[in-house]
């Protein structure tokens, strides 16, 4: 651009233009530079004061409602799911790895076809004592 003042840069030039620039900023000393300062290589985990932090704080806050955590539904779904994960797992460690994807996919609909059956068997009010399955270990996804 100075040394061809009024010239207009082209998509053709511009290639060209950040070859050059890019050469010379583009160096391991300057990549280094980078991480030394923000504390990633040598570790400093010191590298940013505990006052930057301080705005987090409003997130961290005790929850005043109740946690759905504590739900009995939702602690047997869970665990329900959990199950079923470890169920999912095993099926494809014990199957051939060329048939392992449509061994998970037919565990993963057997065990979704009983959870949708058990809930529309169950009343309403009997599903938090009867679960998200009939079949101990299966669930959802």
């Amino acid at each position: 651009m100075k040394a061809n003042p009024g010239r207009v840069v082209g998509p053709f030039q511009i290639g060209n233009i950040f070859s050059v620039a890019y050469g010379k900023a583009a160096t391991t000393a300057i990549a280094s530079s980078g991480f030394a300062q923000t504390g990633i290589y040598p570790l400093n985990p010191e590298i940013f004061p505990d006052d930057l932090f301080m705005p987090s704080l409003v997130t961290e806050q005790p929850h005043t409602h109740v946690s759905a955590k504590h739900d009995p539904v939702t602690m047997e779904v869970d665990q329900a799911v959990s199950e079923n994960n470890l169920e999912i797992i095993e099926a494809a460690e014990a199957t051939p790895e060329d048939d392992r994807a449509s061994a998970v996919d037919q565990a993963v609909s057997e065990n979704n076809l009983e959870i949708i059956e058990a809930a529309e068997a169950t009343p309403e009010d009997d599903r938090a004592s009867a679960g998200p399955s009939q079949k101990s270990g299966s669930s959802c996804v």
